[in-house]
Order: C-alpha cells, then sequence, then structure tokens
C-alpha cells in the first residue's frame, strides 16, 4: 500500500505534528510506503495552470491520501481533484473541530466549513480521537453522511529510557500530556486502575 500524507510543516504546528510523525513512522514500520508533502496555495495554484494533468497522474500512484490538516485550502482543493479521479482520501480531524478549537478565529473556520463543505462529506472517512472528540463534534458535521472511525493517538517512547522498578507499596506513573479534560485525564485515571487491580 502507498499512502500520500499531506499535514504539518513542522514542529511549530505542536501536537498535530507529532503525531502525525508517529503514524507515518508506524505505518512504514509495517511495509506501508508512507510520502509526506505539504502544498500551499500558491504551489497548487501554479500546479493547477502548468502541469494539472500530471499532477493528478502523480496522485493515482498512490492508494490513499491522508489529510491531516483541515483548515487548508490548498487540501481543500486536492481533495476536490481526489474525488472527481476516484483516490480515497480521509481526514483526521486532529482536535480541530473540538468546541475550543472552534472558539479560535471562529469566523474564518466557520466560512471556511461553509465555503469547503465537500472536503469532508466526500471523504471516504474521518478519523476522530475517541468518544469525547465525536460527541464535540457532532454539532458541526453530519455523521449520518459520513463514515467515522475512531483511533487514539499513538505515543513513540523510543526516544525515550524507560525502566522499570518494582515496589509493593507503591507504583509510579509517567503521563505524556496535559492534566485536563481535553488532553485525557480519564484515561490517565482508567489507567491507574487497572494497574491497581492487575
Amino acid at each position: 500500500m502507498k499512502i500520500l500524507s499531506l499535514g504539518y510543516s513542522s514542529v511549530d504546528s505542536g501536537g498535530p505534528f507529532n503525531v502525525e510523525q508517529n503514524y507515518i513512522n508506524i505505518l512504514k514500520g509495517k511495509n506501508i510506503e508512507v510520502v509526506k508533502k505539504i502544498y500551499l496555495f500558491k504551489d497548487i495554484y501554479k500546479i493547477l495552470i502548468s502541469d494539472r494533468k500530471k499532477f493528478i497522474d502523480y496522485l493515482n500512484e498512490y492508494d490513499l491520501v491522508h489529510f491531516h490538516n483541515i483548515f487548508s485550502i490548498s487540501n481543500a482543493i486536492i481533495s476536490n481533484i481526489l474525488f472527481k479521479n476516484h483516490i480515497p482520501y480521509i481526514i483526521s480531524l486532529h482536535g480541530n473541530l473540538n468546541n475550543w478549537s472552534m472558539r479560535q478565529s471562529k469566523i474564518k473556520k466557520i466560512i471556511f466549513l461553509k465555503l469547503f463543505q465537500s472536503f469532508i462529506s466526500k471523504s471516504q472517512a474521518i478519523h476522530v480521537l475517541n468518544d469525547y472528540e465525536k460527541n464535540e463534534i457532532s454539532n458541526i458535521l453530519n455523521f449520518k453522511k459520513l463514515r467515522i472511525f475512531k483511533l487514539q493517538n499513538c505515543l513513540d517512547v523510543s526516544q525515550y529510557k524507560i525502566t522499570k522498578s518494582i515496589n509493593k507499596e507503591k507504583f509510579t506513573i509517567l503521563f505524556f500530556g496535559r492534566l485536563n479534560f481535553k488532553k485525557g485525564i480519564y484515561r490517565l485515571l482508567d489507567i491507574i486502575k487497572l494497574i491497581e487491580i492487575k
């Protein structure tokens, strides 16, 4: 399988960039070819004027296109080309439609969603992290017309040195994340409960 990953350009984008990199590394570890690209609006504009057919041929080399950045005009334009040429694509929301996120630059995001609603509606599937995110975005997206799948973010811990020490009286947990509802404090509590039981 060959996947084209269209996402964030740098670590300055925060969590979504790291999550995208982790997904790519895991897929590559399973012998799935993943090519990462970033297209700015000016890039797409030039391509559509000069080399549209060549670009379509390039997109046809992939079995699937995975968008990691929903609020991107260039990605929305590419999604239209994909749909017209029967190339499947999926979108990872990365929390971009959560209540908190939608309050940031709200007017721009609402306008974008109105202008490019087909970007979402014509996708093969929408990736959400959990039921919490799914419930929040149900106010924005019509689930009856969409395929939604849940898959938690993965964390590549290979770069960290992890040692285990067993002490019957206490245990220590290293938690990567922010301790709030948006970032999964309930999940942490579930993990602690599981450790206590086992």
